[in-house]
């Protein structure tokens, strides 16, 4: 395959990167560390065996071009590069789309990420043509819906509804969020998602307690049945809930399989995510949205590369760095080219240990 530069429609091309850049910004990606990766986005033109390209064109994209199996009939996840399906614009004229992968370092819900990262780039043209309002707010306002749709969709497949109208959980679950129970906002309150009426711990019975069955429509009763769920380190209590149908309280031990768990901490704030793990969650904030993250790996990285300017046993040196970030009164990690010496020189101050390879 042959690749060349070729003369952009600068105008276009200016529109599709700033919708681009202000995508990669409300994402939360982090830009490039190669220095032989120059930006983020790209433009490509794709016609018979060539490829054109309105900006650098970095090897590690072509390895990924190359490596690719549909030929441009969906979207790709390539080892570097997000790359989008063939695009044509009313003028018959076929893009592709190319934004470096920014999140593996810090994100790990893959399948929402590239959820929207393909519907950015199905709307890409689309928004370039229209061009109009602020384009943060427009791209901001995109990746919300995409959330609440996102984890609508999540919960109708796990409880395996038929497919029909949308039903519109998430919106539920944000209105609920703003409601306060005897003066005290819905802070450490809890639902979990995929809760059948027979695995409750705690039924309800429809024809004692209510009228008809308690559904997530009603955001003032679920409030209430809200308030005395929680979760600490060892055990907790859920809202049980299936489909818009809340069925009753579960303990946490007594959950088995794919779940989804809801959390609500504060006014308008509530994240989505798995059971089981605080890392695997979109959070959500006053019509905002964004993944939970973990900075402190992405931070050592850049500063190890920047220092030692290698990345040599860097993943093992990480895995020390966590091990002392658990240490209560806080601890010291020296590195210096005169480690040996060094400790045999401070022997005496301490316990001086040989690490075998496999050891935790």
């Amino acid at each position: 395959m042959e690749y060349i530069y070729g003369n952009a429609d600068k105008y276009k091309t200016r529109i599709m990167e700033e919708y681009a850049r202000a995508f990669y910004r409300e994402m939360q990606f982090i830009d490039p560390i190669s220095k032989s990766i120059k930006g983020f986005f790209r433009i490509l033109r794709c016609c018979d065996d060539k490829v054109i390209c309105y900006r650098h064109i970095d090897e590690s994209l072509k390895e990924d071009l190359e490596n690719m199996n549909n030929g441009c009939s969906k979207m790709t996840l390539g080892k570097n590069w997000f790359i989008s399906a063939i695009k044509h614009d009313k003028f018959e004229n076929s893009y592709t789309f190319a934004l470096y992968n920014g999140s593996a370092e810090i994100m790990t819900m893959k399948e929402y990420i590239c959820y929207q990262v393909n519907y950015f780039f199905e709307s890409l043209l689309g928004l370039a043509e229209k061009k109009n309002g602020d384009v943060e707010i427009s791209i901001r306002n995109m990746i919300y819906e995409n959330a609440i749709a996102f984890v609508d969709r999540k919960i109708n497949n796990t409880i395996n509804m038929a497919m029909g109208p949308r039903v519109m959980l998430a919106e539920n679950i944000s209105k609920i969020s703003y409601l306060h129970y005897e003066g005290n906002k819905v802070n450490k309150k809890y639902i979990v998602w995929g809760i059948k009426k027979e695995d409750c711990d705690i039924i309800f019975s429809n024809d004692i307690m209510f009228n008809d069955e308690t559904k997530l429509n009603h955001d003032k009763q679920i409030r209430k049945l809200l308030e005395i769920t929680y979760k600490d380190k060892n055990n907790g209590l859920y809202l049980g809930c299936c489909g818009n149908k809340v069925e009753g309280y579960i303990s946490s031990e007594n959950l088995k399989g794919e779940l989804y768990l809801v959390e609500f901490n504060g006014t308008g704030k509530w994240s989505f995510g798995f059971q089981g793990s605080e890392k695997n969650k979109i959070i959500f904030e006053d019509k905002k949205v964004k993944l939970f993250k973990d900075d402190d790996k992405v931070t050592f990285y850049l500063a190890y590369k920047k220092i030692f300017e290698e990345d040599t046993n860097i993943d093992y040196v990480w895995k020390i760095v966590e091990s002392a970030r658990r240490q209560k009164h806080g601890t010291m990690l020296l590195f210096t080219e005169n480690a040996l010496s060094e400790s045999e020189r401070l022997r005496e101050a301490g316990y001086q240990v040989s690490v075998k390879e496999m050891v935790s």
